[in-house]
């Protein structure tokens, strides 16, 4: 047993300390810097990364894999699978490596036995899906007996293998090297990482990233790697206690983070801290102090949720009943959770039962296979398709942001691969939706509002209510023909509600506060700004209940 202590205990004090001070770090950046639905992913990385399971952490949507989270960078923790298959590994190497292996000192049979090990697991990744082949422990473990194979393959005559000969030669032997392939290989990355997402979360600029992940890589080398051989001489008890503070100190970071979120939404989300009124003209340090308020103003989350799986709100929740007869169902991407509590507040008098279903990136209505925010849209399909024919509702809500509206379209339009999938979507919506199909059609996809506001002050231009970023949408001709081929939809559109006085899209105030969030969505300001649409949709349901094209496009 002590063979097996000294090879844990050396692995665990040389990983741990440093691996758990990284996440504190994180979370306590995540609580610092980010808000609403990025912070509540944050945190649950930050649990996955701390007991060493991220690599089995569910992504927010199934299509979404690794290289695409690479893509977003919203995740501090990202990189942490690698280190957690490393841990598994820890766990069960003694296991494969000693106790069940043949004893015998002949390396023909030593290497037989670790390629079989080998080829199991290969066939085990071969076999699985993408997703499970690059992050499940077991389908890494041939890469990681890959050394040892090559070893036996010489047919060398055995040096001995018990753990007990390798912690005393060679793992003495390369105590330092331990030092310098374990904790700089953990504190310079994992430094260079935490400085740069820091940097780009708080100047998106690159330039300044790479300065500052520079910069902490210099001070974590002097600061501590030249400390680190003290570092490891820690007892025992040192080191337990050490790991436990470090834990501690992490979930009270999560609960003071959890805690200022909170109190920030409920304060600063108050109507009476917003200047959204007639107003003067604002300064610029105001316009600042206010968009920064209404960043924190955007909560996804839906009141009274039951869950049914999944998360608030990336999953189905069942929500409050309203006054009414009928079920309403709201389906879509992030967009739907985003607008979803205007149906929620504006038509309880006409539902009785709501439910509530997001998938992340993905909308129900069209083929995103050119878009690499939800490449595998038809799994997405399937799973809103099975929850529509599951709960069969007589309202069905469609709100989605269309990530990429600006896609060419053929002519005429009924040749559209895009028209030919939708105009198929909703002949499936129409079997199964009791009454009515409401759509929120496409419009302009707004530009960042920060990066916006920070390349005219580089430009040294003023803020315009204006962006020239916006893309317009060519959705007219595909709504006409889907709402006249669609007998059970209503069609209706917010993009009227942000035309300025020019006839322009516009994502700011005439004060020059943001509509939007740095994800696109709507804050409070924006989505004051087109509740006016729910309340008439609210108002002429039941005349729409009954509506036929051209009456069924709503404006």
């Amino acid at each position: 047993m002590g063979t097996y202590y000294n090879f844990y205990f050396k692995r665990l004090r040389r990983i741990l300390p440093l691996a758990l001070l990284i996440v504190l770090l994180c979370v306590i950046t995540i609580s610092a810097l980010l808000t609403d639905f990025e912070f509540t992913n944050g945190m649950k990385s930050a649990l996955y990364s701390m007991f060493f399971v991220k690599n089995y952490q569910p992504h927010p949507t199934v299509e979404e894999d690794y290289f695409q989270a690479l893509e977003k960078a919203n995740d501090l923790f990202t990189h942490f699978w690698s280190l957690c298959v490393e841990i598994q590994f820890y766990l069960i190497a003694p296991f494969v490596l000693h106790l069940f292996k043949p004893t015998t000192e002949n390396a023909f049979i030593n290497f037989t036995f670790l390629a079989a090990i080998s080829a199991v697991s290969f066939a085990y990744s071969f076999l699985s899906n993408q997703k499970e082949a690059f992050d499940a422990t077991p389908a890494r473990l041939w890469q990681f007996l890959a050394g040892a194979t090559a070893f036996h393959s010489d047919l060398l005559p055995s040096k001995g293998t018990s753990l007990q000969e390798d912690e005393e030669t060679g793992e003495c032997e390369q105590e330092n090297a331990d030092v310098l392939s374990g904790n700089k290989a953990l504190a310079i990355p994992c430094g260079f990482a935490v400085a740069a997402s820091v940097a780009v979360l708080v100047s998106r600029d690159w330039v300044v990233a790479m300065a500052a992940a520079v910069a902490l890589s210099i001070l974590c080398h002097h600061g501590y790697e030249k400390r680190q051989v003290q570092y490891l001489t820690l007892s025992a008890k040192s080191t337990l206690a050490l790991v436990l503070g470090l834990y501690i100190a992490i979930f009270c970071a999560m609960g003071a983070g959890t805690h200022i979120q909170q109190d920030a939404t409920e304060q600063e989300a108050t109507p009476s801290s917003l200047m959204v009124g007639p107003l003067p003209e604002l300064s610029q340090s105001e316009i600042d102090r206010q968009n920064r308020i209404l960043s924190k103003t955007n909560d996804l989350r839906y009141k009274g949720c039951k869950l049914k799986y999944g998360w608030n709100p990336i999953g189905f929740c069942d929500l409050e009943n309203g006054n009414g007869t009928l079920s309403f169902l709201i389906m879509g991407n992030s967009y739907s959770a985003n607008l979803g509590g205007l149906v929620q507040k504006n038509f309880k008098e006409h539902y009785g039962k709501l439910q509530a279903r997001a998938i992340a990136q993905c909308e129900p209505l069209v083929n995103t296979a050119h878009d690499h925010y939800c490449p595998n849209y038809k799994d997405a399909h399937a799973k809103f398709d099975a929850d529509i024919e599951r709960e069969r509702p007589d309202i069905l809500f469609l709100i989605a942001r269309y990530i990429k509206p600006n896609a060419p379209i053929t002519r005429p339009i009924e040749n559209d691969d895009k028209f030919k999938l939708m105009e198929g979507r909703l002949k499936f919506f129409e079997e199964h939706v009791n009454k009515k199909v409401f759509i929120l059609t496409a419009f302009p996809t707004p530009a960042r509002g920060d990066d916006f506001d920070r390349k005219m002050k580089r430009l040294g231009k003023p803020m315009a209510p204006y962006m020239p970023e916006a893309i317009e949408a060519d959705a007219g001709p595909m709504k006409e023909r889907l709402a006249e081929k669609c007998s059970k939809c209503v069609i209706f559109d917010i993009e009227p509600m942000f035309l300025n006085e020019a006839g322009n899209f516009t994502v700011l105030s005439p004060q020059k506060l943001q509509y939007f969030d740095n994800p696109r969505h709507l804050n409070n300001l924006g989505k004051q700004l087109v509740e006016p649409v729910f309340k008439r949709l609210s108002e002429n349901f039941d005349r729409l209940l009954e509506t036929k094209y051209p009456e069924n496009i709503f404006v």
